[in-house]
């Protein structure tokens, strides 16, 4: 029972670790976007000193 039950969580964490490396990357990408389109819309605005 105890191996059924320590095969059942090993194989849970597997499929947990590949969630989140998978959640981590998308969102380093999504950040990564985010935060160059927020920097190219900052510089477009201050350059024409428009009232965000």
């Amino acid at each position: 029972m105890f191996t059924i039950a320590m095969r059942f969580v090993t194989r849970f964490a597997g499929i947990y670790q590949g969630w989140l490396n998978t959640a981590v990357t998308s969102a380093s990408i999504v950040a990564v976007w985010f935060l160059g389109s927020w920097f190219r819309s900052r510089r477009e605005h201050t350059a024409r000193r428009l009232p965000t």
